[in-house]
């Protein structure tokens, strides 16, 4: 994979994906940021509290991945998540927030709590996943909708070629050395998955919470073909 590609994927904060999105539509693709504008923070302190603040969070619920990303009702259950419990609040994280992380950070709270990473075998009855559009439906989403979407297949296309190196990623706290060692060995996966003429970035927060969705994807796959 060439250098100036891995550096892309790990460093540019807007989130751009899609090969049947045109150019135009490309710029106004879901980013990170707040309702109010603020982009998510970037120093690994905060990142990192509002990684335990979603994982706090996730304890209480179930199901998120059975939703497909950016329908109102994943919004609407992701606002509902962030309000509570009250516990929760003491990693002083603004709820608003939440829609632009949560799932990702349940994605990975779910994928250890329901899977044996090391086997890579289901923990009792993994939750049910959403199912790809078809062709008909693809072409109804939204263009967020599409963009996240095309980020979900990629990072199941990732996870598909190097679980071991998914593992590797989740496993690692955000922000620290582990996590940018982790990233830059799975780089080979990142290259091989990217499909002509489609443009992914994506910062390694974000990212690593789709590659944790893919492995739960992929390993859920497994299980049902049991």
């Amino acid at each position: 994979m060439r250098a100036g590609l891995f550096l892309i994927l790990l460093l540019t904060p807007a989130v751009c994906a899609a090969q049947d999105v045109a150019m135009m539509e490309m710029r106004s693709i879901l980013t990170t940021v707040s309702p109010t504008g603020d982009e998510l923070p970037k120093d690994a302190a905060t990142l990192h509290k509002i990684q335990m603040f979603g994982r706090c969070l996730s304890q209480n619920n179930t199901a998120i991945l059975s939703e497909p990303p950016e329908t109102d009702r994943d919004r609407r259950t992701i606002f509902g998540m962030s309000m509570t419990p009250q516990h929760c609040s003491r990693y002083g994280i603004n709820p608003q927030y939440a829609p632009y992380f949560l799932r990702g950070v349940y994605a990975e709270f779910a994928l250890r709590k329901d899977f044996d990473l090391s086997k890579g075998t289901a923990r009792g009855h993994p939750e049910k996943v959403f199912a790809l559009p078809t062709d008909a439906e693809r072409a109804r989403l939204t263009t967020a909708q599409k963009a996240t979407l095309s980020f979900v297949e990629y990072a199941t296309c990732v996870a598909k070629v190097d679980m071991p190196g998914v593992v590797r990623v989740v496993a690692s706290e955000v922000g620290t050395d582990a996590e940018k060692q982790a990233f830059g060995a799975l780089g080979p996966a990142l290259g091989q998955c990217l499909t002509a003429g489609m443009t992914l970035r994506v910062n390694r927060f974000k990212l690593r919470g789709y590659l944790a969705e893919g492995a739960y994807r992929h390993l859920s796959t497994k299980v049902d073909q049991k």
